[in-house]
This record gives structure tokens, C-alpha cells and sequence, in this order.
């Protein structure tokens, strides 16, 4: 008779990610960080459906996509104008990625 409700009843840890065991300097965290910030999709930040929209058309899927375009190419695109630019480099910047198009951009 168990009286704690035996080893059925007993929580089981399922690790998943296994990263916590390896030793990581600041420094490469940082780098994986921003490594997996440039893989995120323009459908899971906060910009308008339009605009995620006008991005895919030009082929430009991920917030690395959208981080490497310069300030000329991102004002060539149809329906891009200086709003818009300024959403997507504040949301680039907000994900902690560095946008090459905001050496143009006046604040």
C-alpha cells in the first residue's frame, strides 16, 4: 500500500532543451540570440497585415530579410513609405537586430 500515491503518481521531468547544461559565454549568447531573431517570421511581429503582405511580395519573409535591405530598396517597394519604414526598423531594433536602413531614416 502506498501511502503518497507510489511511483505512477510521481511527477517525471521531461527535459526538452538541453542547452542549460552547456557552458555559454555573454558573448555567444548574445550572438545565438540575435542569430534566432533573424530567422523570425514577419507574421509573428506587429506589423500590419498590408505590410507583411507588400514585404512577401518583394520576398522578404523574415525580420533578417527585412534587416539587410537598405533604405532605397525598402522605398522602391510599392506602398512603403516613411511610416512604414520607421514601424519595421523600430520593431527590427526592438528584436535587437541592427537595421541598414536606418543610417537614411531622419528621426
Amino acid at each position: 500500500m502506498e501511502i503518497h500515491g507510489g511511483p505512477t503518481k510521481r511527477k517525471r521531468r521531461n527535459i526538452k532543451d538541453l542547452t542549460w547544461m552547456e557552458f555559454w559565454t555573454p558573448a555567444e549568447l548574445k550572438a545565438k540570440e540575435i542569430e534566432e531573431n533573424r530567422k523570425v517570421s514577419l507574421a509573428n511581429v506587429a506589423l500590419p497585415l498590408r505590410t507583411i503582405n507588400t514585404l512577401e511580395q518583394c520576398q522578404i519573409y523574415s525580420l533578417g530579410d527585412l534587416a539587410s535591405k537598405s533604405l532605397d530598396e525598402l522605398t522602391a517597394i510599392p506602398n512603403m513609405g516613411y511610416i512604414t519604414i520607421k514601424k519595421c526598423v523600430s520593431i527590427i531594433l526592438a528584436h535587437g537586430l541592427e537595421a541598414k536602413c536606418m543610417k537614411g531614416l531622419k528621426k
